[in-house]
């Protein structure tokens, strides 16, 4: 669907291929992607799905992924460099991308898999540096991967029973979320500096303020009217944020 009158009305658009999209992101008024994929029933093989617009959405086109797992979600610097998270594979087991070419190609984050990735953000933690004392991840091949302390946090991502990764230049680094109890992590988002909220199921909101190396629950709790809500989405403007999810008719803003 598209509109062009700010929501008002809406049109659809005929997809050039029949999958299921997942996520959509534009870096200005013309360059777009969309991302998503098939689930093969009987083998549960998973296919990613790329379409690139130039055009501000008019057109849409496929981009060449035959190798990649579903993806469910897609963010761009510019109209060169982006990311994507999906499905961890064999092939793939990060489950992490990352394209340098408009999302023509896309090379594989190193790092082990940790289930399916269901959010991330890399729009606001790309320039932050922040300190991993003592920690480490595997990395293909059995090798040991540190990230040093200046290396650059580009983004982050989390899903299933309460994973979060931490993804840098070196690689990924899967952190331990005590608080989040096995809860799916259903959307992560960055702020402007080192800061970072995520929220998922019964009641799960843990915030971060180190380029998500730790997290914490926020000062203020929510209602206990509302405390073992399932949060779907958190959106955050200078000092606001919002939480919705379900029930639909429950909206928090502090």
């Amino acid at each position: 669907w598209t509109t062009e009158d700010g929501g008002r009305s809406w049109r659809t658009q005929e997809s050039p291929q029949a999958c299921r999209w997942e996520s959509v992101w534009f870096v200005d008024s013309k360059n777009g992607w969309i991302v998503g994929g098939w689930h093969h029933p009987g083998t549960l093989q998973s296919r990613g799905a790329v379409l690139r617009t130039r055009d501000g959405g008019q057109n849409w086109m496929p981009v060449p992924a035959s190798t990649l797992p579903v993806l469910h979600q897609v963010q761009f610097r510019d109209d060169q460099r982006g990311w994507a998270i999906g499905d961890p594979t064999a092939l793939y087991p990060a489950g992490v991308f990352q394209s340098d070419d408009g999302g023509r190609t896309w090379s594989p984050i190193a790092g082990s898999g940790a289930g399916s990735w269901l959010t991330g953000d890399f729009a606001a933690a790309r320039e932050t540096h922040a300190t991993a004392r003592g920690t480490s991840a595997a990395a293909p091949g059995g090798a040991s991967m540190r990230l040093r302390r200046s290396s650059p946090r580009t983004g982050i991502v989390a899903g299933r029973d309460g994973r979060v990764g931490v993804v840098s230049d070196e690689g990924l680094l899967e952190v331990n979320v005590e608080t989040a109890l096995g809860r799916h992590v259903r959307r992560l988002t960055t702020e402007s500096g080192p800061g970072a909220w995520l929220v998922g199921d019964d009641g799960l909101v843990l915030r971060s303020s180190d380029a998500g190396l730790s997290w914490s629950p926020p000062a203020g709790a929510p209602p206990s009217a509302v405390a073992h809500a399932d949060w779907w989405s958190v959106a955050t403007y200078g000092a606001h944020v919002w939480l919705v999810g379900d029930p639909g008719s429950c909206v928090l803003h502090s």
